[in-house]
This record gives C-alpha cells, structure tokens and sequence, in this order.
C-alpha cells in the first residue's frame, strides 16, 4: 500500500467515526456499546496509520537530503524565496543581493511568498476577516449600499399591458472604501537569529500576522473616526432593560433585527466577559437558559449560531454596545498590497533585526439589513 493509499484509507476512517458521533448527537443520545467499540478501534487505526504516514514522509525527505539534485530539482520558486528571506534577515545576503525577492520602486524588498503566509494565518486565525467581504483591490473603490429601513423601496406588483409601470428604485448609495495605511514593527533578538535551529521566517509570519489580526479585528467591530466604519455602528439596534445585564429575551428579540435572508449564515460577535454571563444565565429553577454545543464553532452556539468572543467588543456597561448579531459578509473590507521590509542596521545598537509590515486597508458595512447592535441601557 503506497503513501496515498494510507492517507486515503485513514481518511476514510475519520469519516466514518465522524457519521457515528454525529448520528448519536443528532439523537441527542449516548453512543451504543457496538458504536463505542468501532469508535475505539478506528481510533487505533488511525493513530498507527498516522505514525506511519509521518515515518514514510520523513524516510522521503532522508532520502531527498542525500540526492542534492533531485532536491534542487524540487524546489519551488516558494521555496527558494523563504530561504531568501531567511538569508537576509540572518545578515548571510545584502538587500541588493537578494535576487529571489521582488522589489519595489523604492527598493523595499516585498517577499511575495511571506505576505501571502502572512494573510492566510490572519485569514485563519480572525473569524471576521474569513467571514466578511473582502475586496484585494489597491486604491479607493466604490460599493453599492442598501439601507435598513427605506422608505423608498424596489417592489414588484401586479399590471395590465401597455400601462405604464411607477418607477420605484431602492434607496441605493455608495460606500467608498479607501487606502488608509497601517504599519507595524517586529523585532528580532539576533541571538535567537544566530540560532540556527530559530525559525526566523515562521516567527516572523505568526507574530505579524497575530498583530495585524488583532488590528484588523478591532478595525472591523469599532472602526476609527474619519477612517475604518466598523459592525458596531450598525443602525438596526435594540436596548437592554439594564445597565449591567441581559436577558434571553433580549437576544431573541435582537435576532429578529436582522432581516430573513441573511439569518442563514448569522453568528454573534461579544466580550469573552459578556459571553460567560450570558452561558451563566438561569430560569426559575436554576436551570442553565443557553446550552454549550461541543459541535459548533469554537465549542459554543447561542440560539443555533456561532459564538466569536473577541476582548475587541467592549465588556457590559451602561451605554456600551456589547453584542453584534448578523451575517458578516455584510461588511466590506478592503486589503490592499501588504508590504514587509527587512531593517538590518536600524537596531544594530539594540543587537537587533526589524522587519517592518504595512498593510492598506479600509472597512464599511456595505448592507445595514443583515446587521443588529444591542445596546445597554444608559
């Protein structure tokens, strides 16, 4: 049995321990004794199959380390960029001399393969950017916007032939999505550079990229004056009773501020702080009111939907907005050409290695219907 074969085979077993603990939870029931047993010898299945996938991988690139033509052979563009970057950044290239990396006008290097790293952990690593609409465009764009509440609104009725039909356009505007520019810095210890065992390149993407989603992230929800719009100022919005607390009654009725069409693919967005109140609220008897879901995102659902705490929502208080419910794909994001530049000499005083990140960015919400606030009393 070849190396896809035992991929494929231990794909198949995840498969099929997946449909026994689905069924079982979606009978809202424990798993049987025969489920159980075919649940624990899969498992053990799978479990060698993996060690020995990862013994065959690792044998290959053994192999691979002795045959320095068919490695050289096999490297990609990718591949041979990193290990630019990687050079650079440990002092063993000059910027001039880094012939795998594109560079700008200016003479920034732009190592193209690390960006797109860069925003594929973001991506992965920040709900709200995976789930928005996103626009990779340079420069100022323009997006149709409908609003939430029109008065003036495109409707169909019926007509007899050759009578003229009432013109009757939705309220459309614009949101106008433009180039704001936002920087960071990281920098590196040389004594961990000098380490050869220290992975400058996968240091680099992970602190930037946690940097730049947690910028993103609070761009998206509170938005800056004058700049980024974010969820937060939605106008379709619902008031709390009280300063300091919120009662189911309160989330179902927000819920029904956001329009049916965009009910499908709603989630909620609070503070991890608004989250553990709200699982810790209680009926007459003591009873839990909101159930934890083991099987939806992030281990936690709310009346069937997703739950993304973020410390970017504000915690509960008189006034403050403390919980965004809706479809996220209605607000427009926009990033731009992300740059990263390698600062070799600026910190050679502090025995270090900058590499600084810019990103262009900007934020709207282009539909107000598939977005509702609640807001604490005053």
């Amino acid at each position: 049995m070849n190396l896809k074969e035992l991929i494929e085979k231990r794909n198949a077993l995840i498969t099929s321990i997946e449909a026994v603990v689905n069924k079982a939870t979606e009978e809202k029931r424990a798993m049987t004794d025969e489920e159980n047993t075919k649940y624990e010898t899969d498992m053990k299945e799978i479990s060698a199959l993996g060690k020995t996938i990862d013994a065959a991988i690792a044998t290959r690139a053994l192999a691979k380390m002795d045959d320095p033509a068919a490695q050289k052979k096999e490297e990609s563009p990718e591949v041979l960029e990193a290990r630019a970057f990687d050079a650079l950044i440990r002092g063993k290239i000059e910027q001039r001399d880094a012939t795998n990396l594109t560079k700008s006008d200016n003479g920034t290097i732009i190592p193209q393969t690390i960006v797109k790293k860069i925003i594929t952990e973001i991506t992965e690593i920040c709900p709200i950017m995976r789930l928005a609409t996103v626009y990779n465009i340079k420069g100022k764009i323009l997006i149709p916007k409908y609003g939430a509440n029109s008065d003036v609104d495109f409707t169909m009725a019926w007509a007899d032939e050759f009578t003229a039909l009432a013109s009757n356009a939705g309220a459309f505007t614009n949101v106008e999505l433009g180039g704001f520019l936002a920087g960071g810095l990281c920098k590196i210890s040389k004594s961990l550079i000098n380490n050869s065992d220290f992975d400058v390149v996968g240091f680099i993407v992970s602190y930037i990229a946690k940097k730049a989603t947690e910028f993103i992230e609070k761009e998206c929800i509170v938005g800056t004056s004058e700049k980024t719009v974010g969820v937060l100022s939605a106008t379709s919005t619902a008031t709390t009773t009280s300063t300091t607390a919120i009662t189911a009654d309160e989330l179902i009725g927000l819920t029904f501020k956001v329009k049916a069409p965009y009910q499908k693919n709603a989630c909620w967005i609070m503070n991890s702080s608004t989250l553990e109140a709200i699982r810790k609220l209680k009926d007459g008897e003591g009873r839990y009111l909101l159930n934890m879901d083991i099987n939806g995102a992030f281990g936690t659902t709310l009346l069937g939907k997703p739950v993304y705490p973020t410390d970017s929502m504000p915690a509960i208080e008189a006034s403050a907005k403390t919980v965004v419910y809706g479809d996220l794909s209605c607000l427009a994001l926009k990033i731009g050409e992300m740059t990263v530049q390698v600062l070799n000499e600026k910190y050679a005083d502090e025995h270090a290695v900058g590499a600084l990140c810019w990103i262009e960015m900007d934020c709207d919400i282009q539909d107000e219907q598939g977005l509702a606030v609640l807001v604490q009393k005053s």
